[in-house]
Formats: C-alpha cells, sequence, structure tokens
C-alpha cells in the first residue's frame, strides 16, 4: 500500500533501499566470511603440508577427502576396486584426522581399510596394491 503523503512515500523508498542496501552487505559479508575460511590448500610434490590449526584443520581435512572421493568415484582406475587405505602417523592427532578421512571415505561407499596404529607411509602403499585399492591417504 502506497502512502498517501508525498513525504511518507519518499522516506518509505528510502527504508527500501536502505533495507536492500543492508541485506546486499549482509549477503558481502556472509560471502567474504565463507571465502575465508575457505583458504587456498596448497600441494607440493610430496602431498599436501600446512601447519596443523592454521591451514591443516578438520574442515579443510574434510574438504580434501571428499574432494578426492569424488575424484575417485569419478575417475575409476582399471583394476582397482571401490576400496581406500587410510594411514597415519604419530604427528598430532593424525590418527583423528585419518578417522574423519575414514568417515568421510566410506561415507562416499568406499570399502576402507584405516590402520589400527601409526604406520609408515609405504605400509600404505603396500596396501593399496595388495588390496587393489583405488588408492591411499597418509596423514
Amino acid at each position: 500500500m502506497q502512502p498517501k503523503h508525498r513525504g511518507l512515500r519518499v522516506l518509505d523508498d528510502r527504508i527500501d533501499t536502505l533495507v536492500s542496501e543492508s541485506l546486499a552487505s549482509a549477503d558481502d559479508f556472509l560471502v567474504r566470511e565463507l571465502v575465508s575460511d575457505m583458504s587456498i590448500l596448497k600441494f607440493g610434490t610430496d602431498g599436501w603440508r600446512a601447519v596443523i590449526a592454521e591451514d591443516f584443520t578438520f574442515a579443510n581435512v574434510e574438504r580434501v577427502a571428499q574432494a578426492t572421493a569424488n575424484f575417485w568415484l569419478a575417475n575409476p582406475i582399471a583394476g582397482t576396486e571401490k576400496k581406500a587405505v587410510v594411514g597415519y602417523d604419530r604427528r598430532f592427532l593424525s590418527d583423528q584426522f585419518a578417522k574423519r578421512v575414514a568417515e568421510i571415505f566410506a561415507s562416499s561407499g568406499f570399502v576402507v581399510t584405516l590402520t589400527a596404529q601409526p604406520s609408515p607411509t609405504q605400509s600404505v602403499s603396500f596396501a593399496v596394491k595388495a588390496q587393489k585399492a583405488v588408492g591411499g591417504i597418509m596423514i
């Protein structure tokens, strides 16, 4: 319903503009916050290296695990089965990060082998070959 008085109509239009601007600012803020939380992950020749609790967080580990699972599902490798091997070493929270990775792969339909104790990288590679798994993840 339009106000009868011109001054009220101008005020009503101004309120609409302020509300629209506020909503746009809120949207911009949310996008900035989401993007800043999703830092760019950097991989080298030996995998992902990051500082624990800075870039190496549960949220980022989950992102990488899900992306890897999605890639392996979309690009099956001949001669392999829908299996993944997840291992970890003795670093801080490595077992917890590995457990979360295993959960994500299992929820994506993979049969997952999670090492029962800290293991060398080579044992994960051996298990991948022995089980004809599509791949392995070493935390």
